[in-house]
């Protein structure tokens, strides 16, 4: 912070600046800030959630009451006594512009408070003119925020040389990059410059824009700060004796100046998220950090990724498991086995993996550079997978996240802290995400399980500590620091110098000969703790290295640490240099990291398992090899094969290591003439298409499968299963791709105005012709008057069943959450249920659920045709979900049920025209082909929940009428299509989403158009889903939901609707009991519908407003269900309604039309990207305060939601890249 005085005389008259600065807030609302603390969770994820000054909903939030209260804040806000400046000077500008604001009739109270203008105080100086003339309010807010960013900045400094007003404009202009061009920046700032007087010879020596608020010249006082992250410590250093009343002002309180130096770490290391360097210490300033970096700032993508990834995982997993890679191909198979991050060991380097080319122990004697190459090797292999995955998928897009975070070994540094600093860049370069210094002496340096080994002084290894960060700061990369201390079996000290390493030293036995002192051994795990403490805020994982696996020793050194500092991770080797066995039982070691991952040691890992896995299997084969030949050669394979099914693939090595890849290259390269493709023609394309669960030279390739599978799977997962899958993507997965291509160009149409939706003119004669009908209704599907739908885990299932309802719809779609666990498990669950063997046993209370005689009619719901499968490809293409979920229960199921005397049913989803209606249709055809079941076996009933559908519910009944059964009114989704099919059209923006129910135009419209379609085709209108749920707890909120549902369900039935749908077994009774009352017969398809729906009628727009708590609340519930989706949960009550992936999409839609079309809120407001990503920010970090150490995904989720609000184009559907995200994490 800098005070600059010229002749006893401010360059520019104080009151001047506030004189702007009121006149500018004047005409502004008041606002508070109340967004989220800096920082209460470490997540790399909130390295966006840096909360703008004013342009949230948070921030225009005001808790006031009377107009009274609010003018006094104004003035306390406006008031300069906080701003810290002189005392002389304070209090004459104060005097200054109290009565002018007190006095000022043209004083408002915030916008948004409807209130009276606040009466003059007692005396009101009447001669006072009753209206100053004010600033002309500019063009947008954005600019009036943006100067009002300046004045504010310049009061809270207190200086006003012409210099200083030029570097703060200049400094707030850098801040606005990308909320305003640059054009209108500059003349913003000429302004300014114009208004404050500043002098024209000043303006032309504009200094270079900074990032760091310190200026520093001849005539400056000079206040410095050293950082310890979220608690600054400051330190004066007058460069020129001050005056009284600089001393003054230099001795008040520095909170201002505290909250901007807090800042500097991350503005300087701008790729760290939010809260990384809380707790974290440097013994250096940001100036040296700048001054090291050198003109051209290099980005290290997979350093900064791998780092912000690895923090993420510390912080959202219950431990993260790691194993010490070897060679690039070892970390690639890690990867691809499921494991989330890498360790890189120095022990492994020098047996086998340094540039010297030559064998050591573990002592530091190969070359340093011999880990970062190591570790650029892996990046690279990680690389190639990743490559290979992409070039081999649909959407070029891998399968999983390849690039796996790596923790590298520095040892000892390998010499002082220079040393450190130089490995450290080497590592960061090499893309590590976090590296490991060692207390040792690196001229000694032995492996932790090894005797002879020397420790340096604390001190000393604070310095090394202090040296890495440094290294990290200058390559700008928020690098996880792991300090780790070998006291627990080092005998031997250098020196004792510092005086915090004497307790430990065992004077009585004397130095040795080579001058080190003597430690005492009683006091080794003390000695640990000790050092531990000290080396905390120099680094983010402690490490103590320990001589055997005891839970005991690893709680007590956690727990020292833990009274200083109660936040730190660690991280604990285990080590193969343990026989595990002489020392826990089976059951000790199935709970051993669990057991550690709860006291903080998050990283756990395996530091030789490269090394071990390698020389043992190598042996193996060596060994029977040599007693049997080919014999052992083709067991290996045999091996190899049969672990395809859980992701194995090097089976097929040529592709394993590019050469598909490279084919493509070079097939680009030659314009696709190419005739000299390496795979094509090999040994492998010919030999080995043996798939993923046969291994048969007879059998042909089936598919792959790229997750691996569990003991069980198998009654699922058969040969003839998943040929049938292969066969059906084969006929119908062209078709279906098409299909989504038509989808994309009518919303481009739409979009374009060149289309709007309407009934379609070539199809009239489908619709008038009465005399064609829906397919005959099974005597199990007369009576449908309630349906209960939801995931398909096993208690669900069962209590579903149990629950009354006539009819349960297993849903693989917007209630679940399509992990490959979920999908398989669903179909197991289903495959059991069907043959009445399911049960399940509550894992804590041991109550047992069981199926009842009196049971539902099973119904499920397969994916949309816009989802794929992408844990199973069939010829190097994930499948169609839609196929998978369909085939996969009506192969095993459809017989069975035929048998029970039921059927296989289903829900058909997300259908937008008779052209996806027909290819369920000949899918269907197909199926009972194939599985020699009677013409119209298989039934089903479509969900209307597409406004285009909504046109051709006649034309989608008569392409299914083998089939369909019903149409079911879809609400959720229906609300959903209608803001995507209208994105580009701002007439026909939304009100807020409780607002638009049933009884709204285009929602009534559409509903009686179902219900005159189905009843005159003869087939069942279903009603839609109440969110509504029973409340625990609260009896006043419980028969509100009540009563909304009964509400909603006399409508349905008074309308004609011949069942409908709930998501709780709770309310099964009160919906039976309306339909029982209105319904008498099993339904009522014989009531006709005697009305003429019109386009207008189904897409006239709702009238409404659109209110901040709505806008709030969107976000609320997109945050709260990606949370609980990307963690496998599709199904989740949020604020006393049951959200699934269809009000999600409402949500998230919304904030994407509001925001494009900026739409005003009811109190005047405009909504801006600002806003929405402010309130996203704001609203997880309330969430993450509330969920405290519980596992959570809302970071990813607000970043999700953030894309999904700000996005040029809306996405189809929020689930599509949620997917992606859940394949590569590997679920």
């Amino acid at each position: 912070m800098v005070l600059r005085k010229s002749n006893s005389q401010w360059s520019v008259s104080p009151e001047t600046i506030m004189s702007h600065h009121y006149k500018l807030t004047k005409g502004m609302r008041s606002r508070i800030d109340m967004g989220p603390p800096f920082s209460m969770y470490n997540s790399p994820k909130s390295i966006h959630y840096i909360p703008r000054r004013v342009a949230s909903a948070d921030a225009a939030r005001r808790p006031l009451s009377r107009p009274h209260r609010e003018l006094a804040d104004f003035i306390e806000r406006t008031n300069p006594v906080d701003l810290k400046l002189p005392l002389s000077f304070r209090n004459s500008l104060y005097d200054f512009v109290k009565p002018k604001l007190l006095n000022d009739r043209n004083y408002q109270p915030p916008v948004h408070r409807k209130t009276q203008k606040p009466p003059l105080p007692p005396g009101t100086n009447q001669s006072l003119p009753k209206k100053k003339p004010s600033v002309p309010r500019r063009k947008t807010n954005e600019e009036i925020l943006f100067k009002d960013a300046v004045y504010t900045n310049l009061i809270e400094r207190g200086v006003y040389s012409d210099k200083f007003i030029i570097e703060i404009t200049q400094i707030e202009m850098e801040n606005w990059i990308g909320r305003l061009p640059w054009v209108n920046l500059e003349k913003l700032a000429d302004e300014i410059y114009n208004e404050l007087g500043v002098a024209m010879e000043s303006q032309n020596k504009r200094s270079k824009l900074s990032s760091i608020y310190r200026i520093i010249n001849p005539d400056v006082v000079v206040v410095d700060f050293r950082i310890l992250d979220d608690d600054v410590k400051l330190y004066k250093q007058p460069l020129k004796r001050a005056s009284e009343e600089e001393s003054a002002f230099l001795s008040l309180d520095y909170l201002t100046m505290a909250q901007h130096a807090a800042k500097n770490w991350y503005q300087v290391v701008k790729t760290a998220p939010k809260g990384r360097f809380k707790g974290i210490k440097r013994d250096y300033e940001v100036e040296d950090v700048l001054k090291l970096r050198g003109s051209i700032d290099i980005e290290y993508t997979l350093a900064i990724r791998g780092a912000n990834k690895l923090w993420q995982l510390l912080h959202t997993e219950s431990f993260v498991p790691a194993l010490g890679a070897q060679t690039g191909n070892q970390a690639v198979q890690m990867v691809r086995a499921g494991l989330k991050a890498i360790y890189l060991s120095g022990w492994q380097v020098a047996a086998d993996a340094n540039t010297a080319s030559d064998m050591y122990p573990d002592q530091s004697l190969y070359p340093a550079n011999s880990g970062p190459e190591l570790c650029r090797r892996i990046n690279k292999s990680l690389r190639r997978a990743d490559q290979i995955d992409a070039v081999e998928a649909e959407d070029y897009q891998a399968q999983r996240d390849w690039y796996a975070p790596i923790v590298a070994d520095a040892e000892a540094g390998f010499g002082g802290a220079l040393n450190c600093f130089e490995l450290m860049k080497a590592y960061i370069e090499g893309g590590a995400a976090g590296v490991h210094y060692e207390d040792q002496l690196g001229s000694e340096k032995k492996c932790g399980h090894m005797g002879g080994k020397v420790l340096i002084p604390t001190a000393q290894h604070i310095r090394h500590l202090n040296a890495v960060r440094l290294a990290a700061d200058v390559c700008n990369t928020p690098t996880i620091i792991v300090a780790r201390t070998d006291a627990e079996s080092s005998r031997l000290l250098t020196s004792d110098v510092d005086e915090r390493d004497h307790p430990f030293i065992d004077r009585a036995a004397g130095r040795t000969i080579e001058g080190f002192y003597r430690l005492k051994e009683s006091m080794a795990l003390q000695n640990c703790v000790a050092r531990a403490i000290e080396y905390a805020p120099y680094c983010d994982l402690i490490w103590m290295e320990t001589s055997h696996p005891t839970i005991s020793d690893a709680r007590e050194f956690a727990e020292g640490v833990r009274k200083v500092y109660p936040d730190k991770l660690f991280a604990y080797n285990c080590s193969p240099s343990f026989n595990w066995k002489q020392h826990l039982s089976p059951t000790q070691m199935e709970k051993f990291q669990k057991e550690l991952g709860a006291m903080g040691f998050k990283y756990q890992f395996i530091t030789l398992a490269g090394f071990h896995a390698n020389s043992f299997s190598m042996f193996d084969l060596a060994r029977n090899y040599k007693q049997t030949g080919m014999l052992a050669y083709s067991e290996l394979q045999q091996r190899e094969f049969s672990s395809e099914k859980y992701g194995y693939s090097a089976v097929k090595h040529q592709r394993e290591v590019g050469t598909g890849y490279f084919d493509h290259v070079s097939n680009a390269i030659t314009g696709g003439k190419g005739s000299t493709a390496a795979l094509t023609g090999s040994t492998e394309e010919a030999q080995f298409q043996t798939g993923t669960l046969t291994a048969s030279s007879e059998d042909e390739e089936i598919v792959q499968l790229t997750a691996p599978t569990r003991s069980g799977d198998e009654k699922i997962l058969t040969p003839e299963a998943l040929r049938f899958i292969k066969e059906l993507n084969s006929e119908f997965n062209g078709r279906r791709l098409q299909l989504l291509q038509k989808r994309r160009q009518v919303q481009l149409d739409i979009n374009q105005a060149a289309w709007f939706p309407q009934f379609d003119k070539n199809t009239e004669n489908i619709r008038s012709d009465e005399g064609w009908k829906g397919a005959e209704i099974p005597h199990d599907l007369q009576d449908r008057r309630v349906e209960i739908t939801g995931p398909t885990d096993r208690k669900m299932i069962i209590n579903a069943l149990n629950s009354g309802a006539n009819v349960f719809m297993a849903d693989f779609e917007d209630s679940n959450s399509p992990t490959w666990r979920n999908q398989l498990e669903g179909q197991i669950n289903l495959y059991d249920a069907v043959r009445d063997n399911i049960s399940y046993v509550h894992p804590i209370t041991k109550k047992e659920y069981t199926v009842s005689k009196d049971r539902a009619v099973l119904k499920v719901r397969p994916r949309g045709w816009h989802l794929s499968e992408k844990h199973v490809l069939a010829n190097n293409q994930p499948v169609s979900g839609s196929l998978f979920d369909f085939g996969m229960f009506a192969f095993h199921n459809a017989k069975k049920l035929v048998e029970k005397g039921s059927g296989p049913y289903f829900y058909l989803p997300k259908l937008q025209s008779a052209e996806e209606a027909k290819l369920w249709a000949d899918v269907f055809d197909y199926t009972e082909k194939k599985l020699e079941l009677p013409k119209g076996t298989i039934k089903c009933t479509v969900l209307v929940e597409h406004l285009l559908a909504t046109f051709q519910t006649n034309e989608i009944i008569y392409a299914l009428k083998d089939y369909i059964v019903g149409l079911n009114c879809g609400r959720w989704d229906y609300i959903f299509s209608y803001i995507k099919v209208f994105q580009n059209h701002r007439k026909f923006m939304l009100p807020d989403r409780f607002q638009i129910n049933m009884t709204s135009s285009f929602m009534r419209a559409y509903s009686q158009e179902v219900i005159k379609t189905c009843h005159l085709r003869g087939i069942h209108a279903m009603g839609g889903m109440s969110a509504y749920i029973p409340v625990k707890h609260d009896n006043v909120a419980n028969e509100k939901a009540f009563a909304q549902v009964r509400q909603d369900k006399e409508r349905e039935a008074v309308d004609g609707h011949d069942g409908t749908w709930v998501a709780h077994p709770g309310l099964v009774p009160i919906a039976k009991q309306v339909f029982n009352e209105c319904m008498p017969k099993p339904n009522q398809i014989d009531k006709q519908l005697n009305i003429n729906i019109t386009d207008k009628d189904l897409t006239r727009v709702p009238e409404g407003t659109r209110t901040e708590a709505g806008f709030r609340h969107n976000i609320n519930v997109g945050l709260g269900y990606l949370d609980n989706w990307l963690r496998g949960v599709g199904c989740v009550p949020l604020y006393n309604l049951m959200e699934d992936a269809a009000t999600a999409e409402i949500s998230r839609a919304q904030l994407w039309q509001w925001l494009k079309h900026e739409a005003k809120l009811e109190d005047g407001r405009t909504i801006d990207a600002n806003m929405v990503k402010d309130t996203i920010a704001a609203e997880a970090e309330r969430r993450l305060i509330r969920a405290g150490s519980v596992v959570n995904r809302i970071p990813e989720a607000a970043t999700l939601l953030e894309k999904f609000a700000t996005e040029d184009e809306l996405s189809d559907f929020l689930t599509l890249d949620a997917y992606d995200r859940l394949v590569s994490e590997g679920h």
